[in-house]
């Protein structure tokens, strides 16, 4: 039953404690990334509203309004982006160990070694 300094069921609680692990830093980044998300949903809402409110016609500066109109779009604009960036982080790409298309790969967990070399 012994296989090395480990037996079998100390290696197997060992497995658990480090999927356990995996999982509760899944879950941080779940967590962190839909606190994100709702609050660039939150900018991007207040801002277009805000900007909805905004009439050229109560303004003496035309130029201002324009400048305003300019900032809150490039705003929503990176916005999107993030949002899209955080998608990519939720969503993490496991198929391709050459290309990754996403901010996570997870298939380096796979190569290090089967659960039962490591058993």
């Amino acid at each position: 039953m012994k296989n090395g300094n480990l037996d079998y069921t100390q290696k197997a609680s060992f497995l658990f404690e480090v999927i356990k692990r995996y999982d509760h830093y899944i879950s941080t980044t779940n967590y962190k990334t839909a606190l994100t998300m709702s609050f660039l949903s939150a900018v991007i809402l207040g801002l277009t509203l805000r900007m909805l409110t905004l009439n050229t016609g109560n303004n003496s500066n035309g130029v201002a309004y324009y400048l305003i109109a300019f900032v809150v779009t490039l705003t929503v604009f990176t916005s999107l982006i993030a949002i899209f960036y955080l998608l990519k982080v939720v969503f993490p790409n496991t198929k391709n160990p050459i290309s990754p298309k996403s901010l996570i790969f997870l298939f380096s967990l796979l190569t290090e070694g089967q659960p039962e070399s490591i058993l």
